[in-house]
């Protein structure tokens, strides 16, 4: 991106600013905000998560104990019949 708005002729601010927004958008390996609801229930096996962890000698926060929870999770037809716990504990779907 560098290469190219170097040679890119840009004589005011705004053609800068047209120029950086026309660049492609480039995926960051950042992390991304996202907020959740938490029932007693996701908590208390988060806080599990970060006992076990701490019983290693690792200490996590609550947001590596999600990421290591989703990265473990098994993906299979067992995911239907928590959807059905979580759906009926959420109490919003029907």
């Amino acid at each position: 991106m560098l290469a190219a708005l170097a040679a890119h002729p840009c004589h005011d601010l705004a053609t800068l600013l047209c120029f950086l927004l026309a660049m492609p958008k480039q995926r960051s390996e950042r992390a991304s905000k996202l907020s959740v609801s938490l029932f007693p229930a996701d908590y208390e096996r988060m806080n599990q998560i970060i006992a076990f962890m701490l019983k290693q000698g690792v200490r996590v926060n609550a947001s590596m104990a999600l990421r290591l929870a989703l990265r473990t999770a098994r993906i299979d037809a067992g995911l239907l019949m928590v959807l059905k716990q979580v759906e009926a504990e959420d109490g919003r779907r029907k």
